[in-house]
């Protein structure tokens, strides 16, 4: 699997659609509040989505997965389908993935 580094910077880990693991850094996770968090991943996904069409955003409650995108997962999807992105969502092994694509007009 490769690795990426994204051009927002913040320490969240999560599988993209074409299946490269985006390890983003950050100097002083500390410091970031979980609302900054959450809203730094919001702006990263739509930056992808922009980018590609479409991107998976893999979340799941469990030691090693980031907690903070587990437990706003809801305030997530909100935000990505008032930003008017469609949103569909499915479960496999307690991962979650969350698909995000462009909206197109079909004649």
């Amino acid at each position: 699997m490769k690795t990426k580094e994204l051009i927002p910077k913040h320490r969240v880990k999560f599988i993209s659609s074409h299946g490269t693991l985006y390890v983003i850094k950050q100097i002083k996770m500390e410091s970031m509040t979980v609302q900054e968090k959450i809203q730094k991943c919001i702006d990263t996904e739509c930056y992808y989505v922009e980018k590609n069409g479409s991107t998976v955003l893999s979340v799941c409650d469990h030691y090693n997965w980031d907690r903070d995108l587990w437990n706003y997962r809801h305030e997530i999807i909100d935000a990505m389908k008032n930003r008017g992105y469609n949103v569909s969502i499915s479960c496999k092994w307690d991962v979650t993935d969350i698909t995000i694509t462009k909206k197109i007009e079909v004649n």
